[in-house]
């Protein structure tokens, strides 16, 4: 769950120094990207958390009842608004908001699997529903400011099959953000991999003038049974990669 943040719509760009450290910003401007995975974690820490508002929140996306993750994975990015979009000035908050909004977009995206070792299709299917345990199709709702949106979606994976989510929507000036919380379990074959709420990830995208930062994150827990955790483990880390390559793609 978000935590309440008031945020001011300034207008204004955040520098990189505001939002992450300087150590982390000279490996950004050099690679690109940074990773940080955490295994069986006995509390949440986000190493790669940005200062901004909204990807503070993230620091309440796993709710304390659901106790101790099987697994953390980080991703940042820093990537140049002149390589999404040679017209930089339609590389904006707004049309970030607009892409992480509309989730019908997502059907046919590519990721690439592990278990099969090629680039495939990750989401077979990919809308938004009327509500949590309704799959009645419903269209994205990508209109006007996201700040408070909530939406519900079905995601039908290659590998993990069809789960709803909760999306629930962040937006000022300067940042949009996302989180997806598992509303129905996640099952491989007949084994439930994932009871409802157990999974969590988030996206945030930071306007930093001539950039964006970009963060997402993972949080999940399983069971621990061999084939299950490993194929688990996998998956999310790569759904992560796939998620953000999608999100750049689109503009």
């Amino acid at each position: 769950m978000f935590l309440g943040f008031t945020v001011l719509f300034s207008g204004f760009a955040f520098s990189p120094l505001d939002v992450t450290t300087e150590s982390n910003y000279e490996k950004l401007k050099s690679s690109g990207s940074l990773q940080s995975q955490q295994f069986d974690c006995s509390d949440v820490k986000l190493s790669l958390l940005p200062k901004s508002p909204f990807a503070q929140g993230f620091k309440y996306i796993w709710p304390s009842k659901n106790k101790n993750p099987a697994l953390i994975g980080e991703n940042l990015y820093l990537i140049p608004k002149s390589k999404l979009n040679s017209d930089t000035s339609k590389v904006t908050i707004e049309k970030a908001s607009q892409i992480i909004r509309s989730i019908s977009k997502m059907q046919g995206m590519q990721y690439y699997s592990n278990g099969e070792k090629r680039w495939t299709t990750l989401y077979k299917d990919a809308y938004c529903i009327k509500g949590p345990k309704d799959k009645t199709r419903v269209s994205d709702n990508t209109l006007g400011n996201a700040n408070g949106q909530v939406q519900y979606c079905l995601l039908n994976d290659n590998s993990l099959g069809k789960t709803n989510y909760k999306l629930s929507y962040r937006q000022s000036d300067e940042e949009v953000s996302v989180e997806f919380e598992n509303v129905t379990s996640v099952s491989i074959g007949p084994i439930t991999g994932v009871s409802a709420g157990n999974l969590r990830i988030g996206l945030d995208v930071i306007d930093c003038g001539d950039d964006f930062l970009v963060y997402t994150v993972v949080i999940a827990k399983y069971p621990s049974i061999g084939l299950i955790e490993n194929k688990l483990k996998n998956s999310f880390s790569a759904r992560l990669s796939a998620i953000y390559n999608w999100f750049i793609n689109q503009f």
